[in-house]
């Protein structure tokens, strides 16, 4: 009994100490007023009209050293790579997820949202 007590104890004290970051994706849309990089980024560029413009998506705070990326929603982005960008039509929430797979056998799901307006 002392020794599963003692083993618990010790396990506690471990994950107190010891903080795990978990993986995040954030994405920011390429207009001249913009949130910046965060999980949900928006943006305005007051031109006027419905022509898309590129966001920007990457995954950041990795626990490890990345095998492959499974992305959807997104358009033409690499197994290879944590970051992508693409062009995105106006006055629509864009959702992009991913799963990202580790070297060590693990695996983590990020996601980000994008949307901007014209001002049209």
């Amino acid at each position: 009994m002392k020794k599963s007590l003692l083993s618990a104890a010790l396990l506690l004290g471990a994950m107190a100490t010891g903080t795990a970051q978990a993986a995040d994706m954030e994405c920011r849309v390429g207009t001249t007023q913009n949130s910046g990089w965060s999980s949900y980024c928006f943006g305005m560029n007051f031109s006027m009209n419905y022509t898309p413009v590129t966001a920007y998506f990457r995954i950041q705070n990795l626990a490890a050293p990345v095998a492959q990326v499974i992305w959807q929603g997104g358009q033409n982005c690499s197994a290879t790579s944590t970051s992508c960008n693409f062009k995105i039509t106006p006055y629509q929430e864009h959702v992009v997820s991913a799963i990202v797979l580790y070297t060590n056998g693990t695996y983590e799901s990020v996601s980000a949202t994008a949307q901007f307006e014209t001002g049209f």
